[in-house]
């Protein structure tokens, strides 16, 4: 009876257990990646953004970084130059030494000769003099007040210009991507100077409007909408960048939380190592195509180096916290290296 009753009924077999898909944790990882790339992408825009906002369009940030450039020695050979020249073309030196020559020399056959054999020599020997006390000034600690003065009067210009307004003032920046600093300032103070040394023809030389080229790029004009949307996204920037980063990880299969910080701080790593690259690319071309205004490679080379700089520093900061918290999220994994290269750091700490 009871085989009669198993043959109707058979024996149910046990359940097999069901595997789960492994398409779920395949579309994690997907999502885990687009948003580890996002927030590389965020990090380096934030860089920009709080570079841009707190240097280029801050006037106490602007002043603070183009101090730099009044110590540089090619920067100030380029200005006493500049200064010189400006002052010098205005005088006419070479006409107003032959006309003493005329007044001192008398009557005689030998006067012209003489007056045109000595003009030329005495009027460089007070171009060299205008040389030396305009060096002399720009060496002077009054001068790094005259350059902190003029750009924290002409960085209101800067911003203007950047932000797509056009008016006029000390700093200028136009469509042909030229950055220029009011040299009256310096050259009025350089005309004080040459008259307390005795040199009364500085006189006649008449309120110059004379411009100092900071840079020259045609990019730079094209470049005012990128700066204002960077600006207005320096705020918001970072902590997209947080969400993003944030979301990255949570995201992440439980099991592999530590490998996506890993691959987190790997990705802000790289990110900053191409923003690094990136400003070095635009360094060489900058200075490979430098405008005219810009006779001086290693003046040029200064500036743009003095306008970076903070850029610089936060790539550099934003690099090694990435590169730690890959390093500590590796070191707290579970892997057999890990564990190793864990226990070899404590033995070296602990010597």
């Amino acid at each position: 009876m009871d085989e009669k009753a198993d043959a109707e009924h058979p024996t149910a077999e046990p359940d097999r257990p069901v595997r789960p898909s492994p398409w779920p944790r395949r579309l994690r990882w997907t999502a885990v990646v687009v948003l580890l790339i996002v927030t590389g992408v965020l990090a380096g825009a934030s860089v920009l953004a709080r570079t841009a906002h707190s240097t280029l369009l801050d006037t106490d940030g602007y002043v603070d970084t183009v101090a730099p450039v009044a110590a540089d020695p090619a920067v100030r050979a380029a200005l006493a130059d500049r200064v010189t020249d400006e002052i010098v073309t205005r005088i006419d030196l070479e006409s107003i030494v032959a006309q003493a020559l005329t007044e001192v020399a008398g009557e005689g056959q030998r006067r012209e000769r003489v007056i045109a054999g000595l003009s030329p020599v005495l009027a460089d020997q007070a171009t060299d003099f205008v040389h030396e006390t305009v060096t002399t000034l720009i060496e002077s600690e009054e001068f790094e007040d005259l350059w902190a003065g003029a750009n924290r009067a002409a960085h209101g210009q800067v911003v203007a210009v950047l932000t797509g307004q056009t008016r006029s003032g000390a700093v200028e920046i136009d469509d042909t991507g030229t950055i220029s600093v009011s040299l009256a300032p310096i050259i009025d103070r350089a005309k004080a100077r040459l008259l307390e040394r005795g040199f009364v023809f500085a006189d006649r030389v008449p309120r110059v409007q004379a411009q100092f080229v900071l840079m020259q790029s045609a990019e730079l004009a094209k470049a005012r909408r990128a700066v204002d949307a960077l600006d207005r996204a320096a705020a918001i920037l970072p902590w997209l960048t947080l969400l993003s980063a944030a979301a990255a990880i949570a995201l992440a299969p439980k099991s592999s939380r530590l490998r996506a910080i890993v691959a987190l701080g790997l990705v802000g790593t790289a990110s900053m190592a191409l923003l690094a690259l990136a400003t070095r690319l635009a360094r060489a071309y900058y200075l490979d195509h430098r405008g005219p205004a810009l006779r001086s490679p290693e003046a040029a080379a200064a500036i743009f180096d003095a306008l970076t700089a903070p850029l610089w520093q936060r790539v550099w900061t934003v690099f090694v916290l990435a590169l730690l918290v890959a390093v500590g999220a590796y070191l707290a994994g579970g892997s057999s290296p890990a564990r190793a290269l864990s226990r070899r750091f404590t033995a070296m700490t602990q010597k």
